[in-house]
């Protein structure tokens, strides 16, 4: 009979280093920073109220969420 309780070591899943994950925030930042600026007058034109988010908050906090979907995959 096999005995399937034994356990057996497993290695160390790979991590991303800091610094990978600080190029793909960058990148994603830059790519979402002109849309971010962009969301600014439209807001106002449509709601005549600026955002509760400036443009580099909403742009780095969307691409903290975008990195970090990233990574996690």
């Amino acid at each position: 009979m096999t005995d399937y309780n034994i356990e057996v070591p497993r290695g160390r899943a790979h991590r991303a280093g800091r610094i990978e994950y600080s190029i793909y925030f960058a990148l994603i930042f830059l790519i979402a920073l002109p849309f971010a600026l962009l969301a600014v007058p439209v807001s106002l034109a449509l709601h005549g109220r600026f955002p509760a988010k400036g443009p580099i908050a909403r742009a780095r906090s969307e691409a903290t969420a975008a990195a970090t979907m990233i990574f996690r995959a």
